[in-house]
């Protein structure tokens, strides 16, 4: 019986408080089955080790009317000291978006009210880099880079993974792209017990 990618590694998530997060796979070809097979026997034992031995928190907090989103993102990341943060869940409503479309150097407003459809991205207390879709009455949906001004409309649910333990996220002008682009490090000091 196969397993697919995407179900093992959701398998994986829920199994392991989201340990299959900081897995690499850049090693295998999951083109070749048997090679997956056995990175897949590997990596599940490495996880659920994992899942035991490192030490994670979830950040939730409810954002409330007029609350910016991006601000919020920063706030939280400060206050907690969060070194490498991943957004998991953010529910709600915007009364208005201000969203930077690919190739765009603007931002652009989009008029609400707007349901949240997906809020995802990685942030630190020295960065982030988030993208939002959202979508208005008519259920027309439109996503971008999330840029300040994207102020709560009723409530956003918002819960930040925190890897801080784990892993710092750094930024770094990439030579080919001329961006800062994340740069992960792991913690050197990370204890296995």
């Amino acid at each position: 019986m196969g397993i697919s990618m995407t179900s093992y590694l959701l398998a994986c998530i829920f199994a392991t408080g989201a340990s299959a997060l900081a897995v690499d796979y850049s090693l295998t070809s999951f083109d070749d089955p048997k090679a997956r097979r056995e990175k897949s026997r590997c990596t599940l034992a490495e996880n659920r080790v994992g899942a035991v031995t490192n030490k994670r928190k979830a950040l939730v907090e409810r954002l409330k009317p007029g609350d910016d989103l991006h601000s919020a993102l920063k706030r939280i990341a400060s206050q907690h000291k969060v070194k490498a943060g991943v957004i998991i869940s953010a529910v709600g409503s915007l009364q208005e978006a201000n969203l930077r479309f690919a190739g765009a150097n603007e931002g652009t407003k989009i008029a609400g009210p707007l349901e949240v459809v997906s809020v995802t991205g990685t942030v630190s207390d020295e960065s982030m880099h988030v993208h939002v879709s959202v979508s208005d009455s008519a259920g027309k949906t439109t996503g971008g880079h999330l840029l300040s001004g994207c102020k709560v409309f009723t409530t956003i649910e918002l819960v930040i993974l925190d890897l801080s333990d784990e892993w710092t996220f750094d930024r770094t002008i990439d030579e080919q792209t001329k961006y800062l682009e994340l740069n992960p490090q792991p913690n050197p000091n990370l204890k296995v017990e």
